[in-house]
């Protein structure tokens, strides 16, 4: 893989803030300038890195699973931490949950940037621990992921092969398919299929999220995969703090794209304000200019 110099990417303060995006560029180019052996001994290696002991309570069980679709499963088991916080950080970008009474925590990471990538783990009360990221299926897959920060609903369309909107192969968060489904349809049809691997609404705290893996087929050479972005929260006919001079009118994000070569790469783009009231277009509210097409070659 050719090496990559660094960039500067112009963030506007709030989305840098949220992103910590010089994290995640370092993160991501240190991890995909690595030679792919060196990525590989580490999601298969030791799982366990540097960590800092808890205070009052002993160290939890944190198992780690590689999960179909480029995804990791963190299941944590710690009765002493029942009903902290946890942040999950994963190439820079923080993912929050809650452990239950019973002490018991299950975290789906999707594997976004790649495998390989140690995952900090902290808790309520100041604890840290370290995983690495492991995944199946990274030489199969590619991915192309939203990531937000306001709490607002941002919605990944697929159009796989000119389907048309609520058709079979329109793919999104109503209907996501699954690993499973895509890759079964994949191997009947000879020819790629793909399934929203992580969705979020806006409503979760951190950073958001939202994936399409598309799981390619070894004997389809070409093809185009149509991809849209939707702002759900706004809707056809915007009112209120989504439109106008509101407070959420104007919403930046970051797309994410990860081949199933390696190459990584990353552009800025924004939602701007439109006016209260006025219906917008099927085409001003799923626009296709946010989130470049996925091309099969």
């Amino acid at each position: 893989m050719n090496a990559a110099a660094p960039i500067r990417v112009p963030f506007s303060a709030k989305l840098l803030g949220m992103l910590a995006v010089v994290a995640v560029v370092v993160a991501a180019l240190v991890f995909f300038l690595a030679p792919t052996s060196a990525r590989t001994d580490a999601g298969r290696g030791s799982l366990q890195l540097a960590q800092s002991q808890p205070t009052g309570c002993a160290e939890p069980s944190i198992a780690v699973l590689p999960l179909a679709g480029g995804r990791t499963q963190f299941s944590i088991t710690d009765p002493c931490r029942a009903g902290q916080m946890v942040t999950f950080t994963y190439v820079g970008v923080p993912f929050q949950r809650k452990v239950d009474s019973a002490g018991r925590l299950d975290f789906i990471l999707d594997c976004f940037a790649g495998d390989g990538s140690p995952v900090e783990i902290g808790f309520q009360d100041g604890s840290t621990f370290s995983r690495n990221a492991v995944a199946r299926d990274m030489g199969r897959i590619s991915k192309v992921s939203v990531l937000w920060s306001a709490n607002v609903n941002l919605d990944i369309h697929a159009f796989e092969y000119a389907a048309g909107f609520g058709k079979p192969g329109h793919v999104w968060a109503a209907a996501p398919s699954s690993p499973e489904d895509a890759r079964s349809v994949a191997r009947a049809e000879g020819r790629g299929r793909g399934f929203i691997s992580h969705v979020s609404d806006g409503g979760n705290i951190g950073s958001h999220l939202e994936v399409y893996t598309f799981w390619h087929h070894r004997r389809q050479d070409r093809g185009v995969i149509r991809l849209a972005l939707d702002y759900a929260s706004r809707g056809s006919t915007p009112q209120g703090e989504n439109c106008g001079n509101g407070r959420m009118a104007e919403v930046e994000f970051l797309v994410l794209r990860l081949s199933r070569g390696g190459e990584f790469s990353r552009t800025e783009g924004v939602f701007q304000r439109a006016a209260c009231g006025a219906p917008l277009s099927e085409q001003a509210r799923y626009s296709t200019k946010a989130i470049p097409d996925l091309f099969i070659n």
